[in-house]
């Protein structure tokens, strides 16, 4: 039998990018939430211009019918090919959300706006998730 490990892989994921940067908090501002109980939360506000933010955005607001490593370089400033930790990511985008010829390292991301909502669901778990 698989278990249900939904939950506690999105809350991974959210540690593998606040610990490792891919998350910055804008100075020190938090974001306040109430929970299912009507308890004021709070979590980081993160930078628009950390990576996972870029990503979401240049998702978004690619002309295209998929989103490729050569865009996020070359409109973003962002290396996904051989940044090791970024190529990671994006194997597992291109894996849930996209296609690839012959190697997910290189692939492209066709669903986007289901990536990007997949993304702002990491962001965003600490409020999704009380």
């Amino acid at each position: 039998m698989i278990k249900n490990y939904n939950l506690k892989l999105l809350n991974a994921l959210y540690s593998w990018f606040w610990y490792n940067g891919l998350l910055e908090q804008e100075n020190d501002e938090w974001v306040d939430f109430k929970n299912s109980h009507g308890t004021v939360c709070s979590r980081p506000k993160f930078t628009d211009n950390c990576i996972i933010n870029i990503l979401i955005k240049a998702l978004r607001e690619t002309p295209n019918d998929f989103l490729t490593l050569d865009y996020i370089s070359n409109n973003y400033l962002v290396d996904m090919y051989y940044n090791e930790e970024l190529n990671i990511l994006w194997l597992l985008l291109v894996e849930m959300f996209g296609s690839c010829g012959t190697s997910p390292r290189s692939g492209w991301i066709e669903k986007k706006e289901e990536c990007a909502e997949f993304l702002e669901t990491i962001v965003r778990i600490d409020e999704l998730s009380n």
